[in-house]
């Protein structure tokens, strides 16, 4: 189950399937994979991180939107 729990994880943050592949195959392996699977796990998650940071900037822009369309809704009705 924890194997497929890491999958799941692995998917929902966009590693690619041929990575995820690439790292149960090290896990396979037994424990002389264990720096290449940290190197890995260490570089997927600077990427979830930097995807992370430019989701939040993209939702900043997006709810600047809101507020302009909604003040802008709010001066015509008054």
């Amino acid at each position: 189950m924890a194997l497929l729990q890491t999958v799941i994880c692995l998917k929902n943050t966009r590693m690619p399937i041929r990575e995820i592949k690439q790292y149960m195959d090290w896990i396979q392996e037994g424990d002389t994979t264990i720096e290449r699977r940290l190197e890995m796990m260490t570089k997927h998650k600077q990427t979830v991180l930097d995807e992370i940071s430019l989701m939040t900037d993209s939702l900043q822009g997006i709810d600047e939107k809101i507020k302009r369309y909604t003040n802008r809704i709010r001066e015509e009705r008054s």
